[in-house]
């Protein structure tokens, strides 16, 4: 099924072409949400994203472009129709979920860095004076992305810096925050020492905040671990049989260590690799995306 989606290309002359970027879009990132619906994002040839949907159901896939039409007035969906499937297409914040989306992008300070439809966005606003980003949830998501990324705030010389909350707007679902100064860590991997002195911080940050313990943290134990990552094989068995294949016993080699650990609960991200990582010029080290 990947490979029919792999590439978009949408003809100058068609109705599409007047709400894309012209030229083929590449697809970029796919989340599956069940075995019959994928989150999709594509990307154009200028590296600008543009999101989407694939649904097995048809008649499901156009109810849910004709909803978000009727949200997103001024942000149109577009259903493209390939050989094989048909494909939505959310160009310009167009989402029936999240709501506050489109008013930001029709700002002309604003870049959309990333769009999984109907969860969450990340738009980037570059003012004359300063520069922030806004995270876009659902209204009912905002409560918890605010409470997890305050729920640093109060360590005492804590080792390393997270994104401050600036703003909230609870009724729009957009939480804005402070730029952390510096280049992501992924930025430094040709960098030579440089990147290893990043790296050892880094590590020195994370096993700092191994040892927080906030209030706020949900319980995430042995086998909410095993019910994720067994949900994202079946996923991979659905729609990429080869390497779920080449996987063999593996898995159930991991959900054994898995079942029978008995360390102490400990404050973990669930998310930490290099592009969640900032290194300031200073060498000190930033976390990104505590929710």
């Amino acid at each position: 099924m990947i490979e029919h989606l792999a590439v978009l290309d949408v003809e100058d002359d068609s109705p599409e072409s007047l709400v894309l970027p012209s030229g083929p879009l590449t697809l970029r990132k796919a989340w599956p949400r069940s075995k019959e619906h994928l989150l999709l994002e594509y990307v154009d040839r200028q590296g600008g994203v543009v999101p989407g949907q694939w649904m097995r159901d048809a008649g499901q896939l156009l109810r849910i472009a004709d909803e978000t039409a009727d949200k997103c007035p001024n942000a149109p969906p577009v259903v493209v129709q390939t050989d094989h499937t048909r494909i939505l297409l959310q160009p310009g914040g167009a989402d029936r979920r999240l709501i506050g989306l489109s008013a930001l992008l029709s700002r002309p300070d604003s870049t959309l860095l990333s769009h999984r439809p109907e969860r969450r966005a990340v738009v980037r606003l570059h003012g004359a004076t300063d520069q922030r980003y806004a995270k876009v949830v659902r209204p009912s998501r905002v409560r918890r992305v605010v409470e997890s990324a305050q729920c640093l705030g109060g360590w005492p010389d804590r080792p390393f810096g997270v994104p401050e909350v600036i703003e909230v707007d609870e009724s729009r679902g957009v939480v804005m925050f402070a730029v952390l100064p510096g280049v992501r860590l992924h930025e430094l991997l040709d960098a030579g020492e440089r990147f290893i002195d990043s790296a050892r911080a880094a590590g020195k940050a994370l096993r700092s905040f191994h040892s927080a313990a906030p209030k706020q943290a949900q319980e995430h134990d042995a086998q909410a671990e095993i019910r994720v990552l067994q949900k994202w094989l079946d996923d991979l068995k659905a729609f990429r049989p080869a390497p779920y294949r080449r996987l063999g016993n593996a898995p159930a080699r991991v959900f054994e260590a898995l079942a029978t650990d008995s360390s102490r609960p400990t404050m973990i991200h669930r998310d930490f690799y290099d592009k969640q990582i900032i290194i300031d010029p200073a060498g000190l080290v930033g976390i990104l995306d505590l929710d």
